[in-house]
């Protein structure tokens, strides 16, 4: 049932209760009415028979007259008898219409009556007065006698019947008063407490379960059911629509209280990748201080390789003068044997001079040979250090595709993260290239190396069988004397090998001039390295800077 219609239910009682008091006033005011039209019934019947008796007694009279009176004066008192007569029998038609069989004989009563004072009044006008005399005492008198003694107990019982009903219409009166009132009474207290029944079961118990559900669903508390969500009516809509609020408002709570948990991760994931990125920032920073000083030893070192270079090429300088000159010397010998003699001791000076020389050259050798190791071995820290620095860029990249998947997810407000992760990125990839450049010139500085180590090895053979062929020169020289034709032969293995030393001696200054352009370019490379070192530490450096902006714009 609707809530309008149990609304509408205690006045549709209070209507019908009013319907049931009309009813009953309607059947009392019947039955009063009923009662009133016999008691007027009856009391016309009293009036009118009362008349009948009055019209009865003035015919007696006029009859009389025309007994009694002039001849002169008789026609009018004929007439007033005639119309008096028909007044008479008109009364008795009327009350003929109304009485019981009792009255009918009443009726009889009074038509003998009229009769006979017809037939006094013939008698009368016709000049018989004694005739008309003796038919009124002996008609008239026992007609009227007869008939007053049906009429005068007939009024009187009409009187008392017609008082008898005022007494029963009063009475009546009263009890449909009373009935009404009883009746308006009961009715009011039924439909009170029926509408009172109504309401409170159909409205405001309903109301008062709504109204608490409701205080409840205020205070957040979600544990109550709504019984009523299963009616038809508005109650029913009302109880449905607060279950619909309380399902959402859980909801939203449940959502709500996800938002916060998601909020906290991500408040605890972003002071994790804070520290995470601080990790990373004073790692670069250590590394770019590291890769920097090592750059710094490294330029030192191509510096120092670079020196070396410049000595090794100033004594193969010396040495292919020695070198000139003892060919000049052995082809002097070769020319003119007969001043061998005379020469021994200089050339036991030259010899010795040029296994001085030679000595001297292979410990240059040697410590250039020292210092390209020590450059290869530098080169190879470097080349460590780029694997150092390409482990970090691959990192740096994963940060950046971690931080633009993370960017992706948070929407909007990861665009601002999302280009510092490119660039990150960017970064990454460009340092990527860069330590690809640098590990490939570091390859190229150690096979430069691995060459000059082995040529400064050959050069330093050469340089022992220099020193060697010196030693055979002055046994030669000391023995010149038992075997001259010894000295030549001698002399001329000595141009062949001091021909090969100028030779090795040319390869030796070569191999030193490239040393010293490998060393500059190293230098060059090691100057680049601090360079994108301190790129790589102004780049991660802006990188935290905007993510802090970012981070704190979010």
């Amino acid at each position: 049932m609707k809530l309008a219609h149990k609304i509408l239910a205690p006045v549709a009682i209070l209507a019908a209760i009013a319907i049931l008091i009309a009813l009953a006033g309607m059947i009392g005011l019947n039955r009063m009415g009923d009662a009133a039209h016999r008691m007027a019934d009856d009391s016309d019947l009293v009036i009118k028979t009362s008349e009948l008796r009055s019209v009865s007694r003035a015919l007696q009279r006029d009859a009389l007259n025309l007994i009694f009176e002039p001849e002169a004066g008789r026609a009018s008192i004929a007439s007033r008898f005639d119309s008096r007569a028909q007044a008479m029998e008109a009364q008795l038609v009327a009350i003929e219409a109304v009485v019981g069989d009792r009255d009918r004989r009443f009726i009889g009563l009074q038509r003998e009556v009229i009769r006979a004072l017809i037939r006094v009044r013939e008698l009368a006008l016709a000049g018989e007065t004694d005739a008309a005399h003796q038919a009124f005492i002996n008609g008239v008198r026992q007609a009227e006698r007869a008939a007053s003694e049906l009429t005068d107990p007939m009024i009187d019982d009409g009187i008392a019947e017609v008082a008898a009903q005022s007494t029963g219409l009063e009475d009546t009166r009263t009890s449909v008063m009373s009935v009404m009132l009883a009746t308006a009474v009961i009715g009011i207290l039924a439909g009170v407490l029926l509408s009172s029944l109504v309401a409170r079961r159909g409205v405001i118990a309903p109301l008062g379960r709504m109204t608490g559900a409701m205080a409840r669903l205020k205070a957040r508390d979600y544990g109550f059911d709504l019984a009523d969500a299963g009616r038809s009516d508005e109650i029913g809509a009302m109880a449905a629509a607060v279950a619909t609020f309380r399902d959402a408002m859980q909801e939203t709570d449940r959502l709500q209280a996800e938002q916060r948990a998601a909020e906290e991760r991500t408040l605890r994931r972003l002071a994790r990748r804070a520290e995470l990125v601080k990790e990373f920032v004073d790692g670069m920073n250590g590394l770019s201080a590291r890769l920097a000083d090592e750059a710094r030893q490294l330029e030192t070192d191509a510096g120092a390789l670079s020196g070396a270079a410049a000595e090794t090429s100033r004594m193969t300088a010396s040495t292919s003068t020695a070198t000139d000159r003892t060919t000049a010397n052995v082809q002097t010998v070769a020319a003119a044997t007969e001043e061998l003699s005379a020469s021994i001791g200089e050339i036991s000076a030259r010899a010795n001079e040029t296994a001085s020389t030679s000595g001297s050259s292979a410990n240059e050798a040697r410590r250039t040979a020292d210092q390209v190791g020590q450059l290869r071995r530098t080169a190879e820290e470097i080349g460590q250090v780029v694997a150092l620095i390409t482990d970090v860029a691959a990192q740096t990249n994963l940060l950046a595709l971690n931080a633009t998947i993370e960017a992706a997810r948070a929407g909007e407000a990861g665009k601002g993260f999302a280009v510092v992760a490119a660039e990150v990125k960017t970064l990454a990839t460009q340092t990527g290239r860069a330590t690809e450049e640098i590990r490939a010139k570091v390859a190229a500085v150690q096979t430069a190396t691995d060459g000059a180590v082995a040529s400064i090895e050959r050069i330093v053979g050469m340089i022992g069988e220099i020193s060697s062929m010196t030693t055979s020169i002055a046994t030669a020289v000391e023995e010149q004397s038992a075997a001259t034709g010894e000295i030549t032969r001698n002399v001329q293995e000595a141009a062949n090998g001091t021909e090969q030393i100028r030779q090795d001696v040319q390869v030796l200054d070569q191999t030193a001039t490239r040393t010293h352009d490998i060393a500059g370019r190293v230098g060059g490379f090691s100057t680049e390295v601090s360079r994108r070192s301190g790129e790589l530490r102004d780049l991660v450096a802006g990188f935290v800077s905007r993510l802090s902006e970012s981070e704190a714009a979010a």
